[in-house]
C-alpha cells in the first residue's frame, strides 16, 4: 500500500473514531535580594558563598559581573548537580561536600568549553618544544612570556605566600593552545592564548596594568549554548480554494507553479483486496498544473488524472521546469495498481500544453515483481540531475530513481531500508514485541549545495513521533541522515545562503490527532542552518502542508491544507532574518 495513503487513512480513521537534562541558564533581569549585592549593570544578585568568594578571591577584574542568578545545573564532567552561578569571565559551583576546604566553590573549565561548543578540539593544536620556558608536560603546551607574569601572579587564595604555583593553576588552569594571533568576538585581533579555565589577550597598547585581558567566556559561553532566536514569520495567501496542492516549482524569473492534485472523478471501482480492503476508489481527469501570480490563477496544464479516496484526492504530485523552459509533471497516488493505469509516471508537457509519457514507473515496479498482488508505486518528487535528466523519489517504493528523459530508461540510485519504530502502548499485544519495522517513505526533495539529494521521510505505520528524518542520498547511491528527530517531514529546500527548510506535514503525528483540537492538524517549518543549527519558524496557520519550494529572492512558498479537494492554498511565509 502506498505510505502516504496509509497516512491519510490512519487520519481518517483517527478523525472517524532519557537523558538527564536540565533547563538553559537563564539570564532575565531578577529582582534585588535581601542579604546580597545587587548589581545594576546586569540585573542579577550576588549572595551567600558566591559572594564571598567573588570579594576574596578576585571580585570584578578576574570574574566580571554576574550574568545569571545562582541555580541548579548539571556538571558535565561529574554528572552531578550543584547550585551554579555565571559570570562575564568565569563560572562558580558550590560543593557543600568540601565546606571548610579551598574547593567548597570551584570554577569551571570555560576555555575547554568554550573552545568545544566552537567545534575545537584543543588537542589538535601544534604542540611547543619541550624546552620552551614555562613548558607543561600535562598540556604539551609553554605560556607565553607575554602572559607569565600575569598567570603567575594572579591565583586563588589558599593562604600560600605570595601567590603560589598551585593558587594560579587552580584560578586560569594549564595552557592548552599555542600563542596565537586571532580576532576576539569584540573585533579586535590580538595575540591570545587559551587556558583550561581562561583566555588571555595581549593589548600592548593598553597602560601597563591592562596589557593583558581575560575573555569574557562566561558570557560567551551562555551566548554559544543559547537556543538561537527563530526568526518572525507572517503568512501570505497567493491562492486559495485549490483542489488537493501538492509540490511546487519556482522558475529563475520568479513564476511560481503548483500541481494541484484534484478532486477524483465519477468512475469509481473497488480497490484490491490486497491492503485497500476492498474500499472504493474515484477516478476522473480533475488534476492540474497552476501558475500563480500577481494578475490571479491560470491553468496551464489541465485534465490530468485524480483519484479520491473516502473523501481525499491524489494524482498530480510535483511540477518541474528545466532551463529550456520544458515542464516534467510526476503523476503518483495511492500506490498505482493495474486499474490506476494512468498514475505512477512521470510526463512531459509541450508548448501547446499536451502531454508526453516520459516513464511509467508503475510499469517498472511491475516488471520487477510482477507476482505481487498489489503493484505499487507513488512517484512523490522530481529534481533535475546535473545530466539534464531526473531524479525522482518514490515514496511506495521506498527508492530514489534516476529517469533518461529521452529514453524513459529508470536506473536505481538507492533503496532504503526499513527503520524500527516503537509500537504505541495501546496497540501492543500482551507480551508481544514493542517496536516494529516500518518503511522509510521518501517524500519531496532538493538538490543540495554540494550536489547531493536531500529528502524527508513520512515514516509508515506506526507513525513515530520523532522517528522522521532529514537524509541525503548521492548519484552514486551513498546515503546519509543529516539531521533527525522530526516528524513526517513531507517536503526540503534550500535557500541561496545554503540553509535547509524541512516542512512537517503533520508535527503531533497520525495517530494523535484529536478532531477537537485543531493544534493537532500543525504543519511545522524549520530552518537548519550549515552548521546544524536548528530553529523553527514561527508562523501560525499551517496545517497539513504538503509541498515547500524556495524562491530566487530565498521566498518561501508552502501548500497549505494539502487535502480535501477545495480548501487548498498557496501561501507565503515572510521571514524575518
Amino acid at each position: 500500500m502506498s505510505k502516504v495513503f496509509r497516512a491519510a487513512l490512519m487520519l481518517a480513521l483517527v478523525l472517524s473514531t532519557s537523558s538527564i537534562a536540565l533547563a538553559q541558564p537563564t539570564t532575565d533581569p531578577a529582582d534585588p535580594r535581601d542579604d546580597c549585592t545587587f548589581f545594576e549593570e546586569t540585573n542579577h544578585n550576588l549572595c551567600d558563598v558566591f559572594e564571598d568568594y567573588w570579594n576574596e578571591t578576585g571580585g570584578l577584574p578576574l570574574f566580571g559581573y554576574p550574568l545569571t542568578e545562582a541555580e541548579p545545573e548539571l556538571n558535565l564532567d561529574t554528572g552531578e548537580v550543584y547550585e551554579t552561578q555565571y559570570f562575564e569571565r568565569e563560572r562558580m559551583e558550590h560543593h557543600p561536600d568540601l565546606a571548610g576546604t579551598p574547593y567548597e566553590v570551584l570554577l569551571g573549565r570555560l576555555g575547554n568549553e568554550v573552545l568545544l561548543e566552537m567545534g575545537i578540539d584543543w588537542w589538535d593544536f601544534p604542540k611547543a618544544d619541550p624546552d620552551e620556558d614555562h613548558y607543561f608536560e600535562e598540556t604539551g603546551h609553554a605560556i607565553a612570556s607575554e602572559f607569565y607574569d600575569y598567570w603567575s601572579n594572579h591565583g586563588l587564595d589558599f593562604g600560600d605566600e605570595g601567590v603560589s604555583f598551585r593558587e594560579s593553576l587552580a584560578l586560569f588552569g594549564y595552557p592548552i593552545s599555542p600563542p596565537q594571533v586571532e580576532t576576539n568576538p569584540d573585533g579586535d585581533t590580538v595575540l591570545t592564548q587559551w587556558f583550561e579555565r581562561a583566555r588571555f589577550e595581549y593589548h600592548p597598547d593598553n597602560d601597563t596594568e591592562h596589557q593583558v585581558l581575560l575573555g569574557r567566556l562566561g558570557a560567551e559561553l551562555l551566548e554559544l549554548r543559547a537556543e538561537p532566536e527563530p526568526p518572525e514569520a507572517e503568512l501570505t495567501v497567493l491562492a486559495d480554494d485549490l483542489d488537493s496542492p501538492r509540490g511546487l516549482h519556482v522558475t529563475d524569473d520568479g513564476a511560481l507553479y503548483v500541481a494541484e492534485g484534484g478532486s477524483g472523478g465519477d468512475t469509481c471501482f473497488a480497490g484490491p483486496e490486497a491492503g485497500y480492503d476492498g474500499a472504493e476508489f474515484c477516478m476522473g481527469d480533475t488534476a492540474q498544473i497552476t501558475q500563480i501570480d500577481a494578475d490571479g490563477l491560470s491553468t496551464v496544464v489541465a485534465d490530468l488524472p485524480s483519484i479520491t479516496f473516502d473523501g481525499e484526492a491524489y494524482g498530480t504530485q510535483d511540477v518541474a521546469i528545466n532551463d529550456d523552459g520544458e515542464m516534467f509533471i510526476a503523476v503518483g497516488a495511492l500506490g498505482a495498481h493495474e486499474e490506476l493505469g494512468a498514475f505512477g509516471q512521470i510526463l512531459r508537457v509541450d508548448d501547446d500544453g499536451e502531454t508526453e509519457l516520459i516513464a511509467d514507473v508503475f510499469e517498472y515496479e511491475h516488471q520487477k515483481d510482477p507476482e505481487k498482488p498489489v503493484i505499487e508505486s507513488n512517484v512523490f518528487a522530481i529534481e533535475f540531475a546535473p545530466d539534464g535528466n531526473l531524479v525522482v523519489s518514490d515514496s511506495a517504493m521506498d527508492s530514489i530513481l534516476h529517469i533518461d528523459v529521452n529514453d524513459g530508461d529508470i536506473t536505481p540510485i538507492h533503496e532504503f531500508d526499513d527503520i524500527i519504530a516503537p509500537i504505541p502502548e495501546e496497540m501492543q499485544e500482551p507480551d508481544g514485541p514493542e517496536e516494529m519495522p516500518t518503511d522509510f517513505v521518501p517524500t519531496g526533495i532538493d538538490m543540495g549545495p554540494d550536489g547531493d539529494y536531500y529528502m524527508g521521510n513520512l515514516t509508515g505505520f506506526p507513525f513515530p513521533v520523532g522517528g522522521s528524518v532529514v537524509a541525503k542520498v548521492a548519484l552514486d547511491g551513498e546515503s546519509e541522515t543529516v539531521a533527525d528527530e522530526f516528524t513526517h517531514v513531507i517536503d526540503v529546500a534550500f535557500d541561496s545562503e545554503g540553509r535547509l527548510y524541512a516542512l512537517e506535514l503533520l508535527s503531533g503525528g497520525f495517530l494523535n490527532v484529536d478532531p477537537d483540537d485543531p493544534a493537532t492538524l500543525a504543519s511545522t517549518l524549520y530552518q537548519i542552518d550549515e552548521d546544524g543549527t536548528r530553529s523553527t519558524i514561527p508562523v501560525e496557520g499551517l496545517s497539513f502542508a504538503t509541498g515547500l519550494e524556495i524562491g530566487p529572492d530565498d521566498e518561501i512558498y508552502v501548500s497549505n491544507f494539502g487535502t480535501p479537494p477545495g480548501v487548498g492554498q498557496v501561501v507565503r511565509v515572510d521571514v524575518d532574518n
